[in-house]
C-alpha cells in the first residue's frame, strides 16, 4: 500500500539516526512511501531518495501554521497528477503540526487517515511548553477522534478511545515497543558529553528523571524521594530534565522541604544518554505510563532504575534483580530503596548490570515482523472505516470541478 507519512522529527533527515531507521522500516510496507518532515528550524536539508521505495521530503516554513499550509501544497505538487491523489493512506504522528497537517491533506484529497501515537518516537523531541499543551490539546484530541485509525503503544490512549465510542474496537492497534539498542549506543558515543558529576560536582550521588514536567508523570514523588534521601546523605542531588507547567511548584515544593539545594531543573536536551551514563539512579515516578522509552534508554545506558510499575519496567525488569520497583501511592518505599542503593554499592552495580542484560534479552524476543502486521492492518482498517463513512456521501459538484479543471502532471 503506497502511503504518506508525516512527521515533525528532524531526526528523520538526519542518517543513521533511529528516526530515520523506522522511515526505512515503513519502506517495506508499500511500493512507494513518502516521508513529509514538518519543521521550523533553518533549511538545511533536500528532498532526497532514501531508499528505491521511500522518498524524505523537507517542509519548512518560518511558523507552524505556515509549514502546515505548506505540507498542504507540498502534498498537491509531488503525490496528486492524473486527476487523482497517488497514495492510499496518510499516516501522520501525533504531533501537533503532523496531525493537522495529516487532517488537512486528508479531507482534500479524499484520502483514509491514520494516527501514529508512539510514546518513543517523542523521547527525542523537546515537549511542549505548558501553556502550547493547553492551548492544544483539546484540538489534537478533536483530531485524534477524526481518524480512521489509530496505532498507539500506549495502552492509555487505547482505553481513552474506547471511551469515546465501541467503534473505535476495531480501529486501534496496540504496537509493541521498538528500541534499537545499536542507535543508542551509537547516539551514546557520538553525543556522550555531559557528565553530571563534573557538571554538579557538589553532588557525590546523582538521582535522574526525565519527564515533562505535567501531573501525568508525577515529578512531586523525586521531590519527595530525594528530601527522604538527604536525611542520610547530605550529598545526593537530583537532577529533572524536563519542562512543563508544574516547573514553578515542584521549585517551591522542594524550597518547602528544604532540599532547594538539592534539586536542579534542567531543559530539554537532545544530549539524553549521556545523563543516563552518569547518573547513579534513574528514577521514574509516572503513575500510569513511562515517558517515552526512557527506561530502555536508562537500561541500555547501565544506570540502576528504581521506578514504579509502568511501561517497560512492567515488560522486562524483575524487581530486586534487574531494578527495583516501588508502588506509585507508597514514597517512603522510595526513599528507603534510593537510600538502600546508595548505602550499598555493589548492590546498585549489579542491578545496573542486570538491567543492561535483562533490555537486551527483551530485545532479542521482538518480532518486527509482528510489529509491520500490525501496522497494515490499521492501515486496512483504517481504508475499510474511510469507504464505509463515505459511501453514502457523493463528492459535492464543485469539488468534483476542481478535481477536473487540475491539469495532471
Amino acid at each position: 500500500m503506497d502511503a504518506l507519512f508525516i512527521t515533525t522529527d528532524l531526526d528523520t533527515l538526519r542518517e543513521g539516526s533511529a528516526a530515520e531507521a523506522r522511515a526505512k522500516d515503513y519502506a517495506a510496507l508499500g511500493k512507494h512511501i513518502m516521508v513529509f518532515v514538518l519543521h521550523t528550524t533553518a533549511r538545511s536539508a533536500l528532498p532526497h531518495r532514501a531508499l528505491p521505495t521511500l522518498w524524505i521530503v523537507p517542509i519548512h516554513g518560518p511558523f507552524l501554521l505556515w509549514t502546515i499550509y505548506k505540507a498542504v501544497r507540498a502534498a498537491r505538487r509531488e503525490l496528486y497528477f492524473q486527476k487523482k491523489f497517488q497514495v492510499e493512506i496518510i499516516d501522520s504522528t501525533d504531533a501537533f503540526a503532523a496531525i493537522c497537517a495529516g487532517w488537512l491533506i486528508a479531507r482534500k484529497f479524499k484520502s483514509p487517515l491514520h494516527i501514529t501515537t508512539l510514546r518513543s518516537a517523542i523521547t527525542v523531541a523537546r515537549p511542549q511548553s505548558g501553556l502550547m499543551q493547553m492551548l492544544s490539546a483539546p484540538f489534537l484530541h478533536f483530531l485524534l477522534t477524526r481518524a480512521d485509525s489509530v496505532s498507539t503503544d500506549s495502552e492509555k490512549v487505547r482505553e481513552a478511545l474506547l471511551r469515546t465510542s465501541a467503534d473505535w474496537l476495531d480501529r486501534v492497534f496496540l504496537l509493541p515497543r521498538s528500541v534499537d539498542i545499536g542507535l543508542m549506543k551509537k547516539e551514546t558515543t557520538e553525543t556522550g558529553s555531559i557528565d553530571l558529576h563534573t557538571k554538579y560536582p557538589q553532588f557525590k550521588i546523582v538521582l535522574l528523571t526525565v519527564a515533562p514536567l505535567t501531573a501525568e508523570y508525577n515529578p512531586d514523588l523525586a521531590i519527595y524521594t530525594i528530601a527522604g534521601v538527604v536525611q542520610s546523605y547530605t550529598f545526593a542531588g537530583l537532577v529533572m530534565v524536563g519542562e512543563g507547567p508544574m516547573k514553578d511548584s515542584l521549585k517551591a515544593l522542594a524550597r518547602k522541604l528544604g532540599v532547594e539545594s538539592h534539586v536542579v531543573f534542567e531543559p530539554w536536551t537532545g544530549d539524553l544518554p549521556s545523563y543516563y551514563k552518569s547518573a547513579h539512579i534513574f528514577l521514574v515516578t509516572a503513575s500510569r505510563q513511562e515517558y517515552g522509552n526512557t527506561i530502555a534508554e536508562a537500561a541500555s545506558a547501565s544506570c540502576a532504575i528504581l521506578s514504579t510499575n509502568v511501561g517497560l519496567a512492567a515488560a522486562f525488569l524483575k524487581h530486586e534483580e534487574s531494578a527495583y520497583i516501588c508502588d506509585v501511592k507508597d514514597p517512603l518505599c522510595f526513599v528507603k530503596t534510593a537510600t538502600m542503593l546508595i548505602t550499598h554499592s555493589p548492590v546498585r552495580d549489579r542491578v545496573r548490570l542486570n538491567g543492561m542484560l535483562a533490555f537486551e534479552g527483551f530485545l532479542a524476543q521482538e518480532k518486527p515482523a509482528e510489529r509491520a502486521d500490525t501496522r497494515v492492518k490499521a492501515w486496512e482498517a483504517a481504508r475499510k472505516h474511510f469507504v464505509s463513512a463515505h459511501k453514502k456521501t457523493p463528492l459535492a459538484p464543485k469539488a468534483a470541478r476542481a478535481k477536473d479543471e487540475h491539469p495532471s502532471k
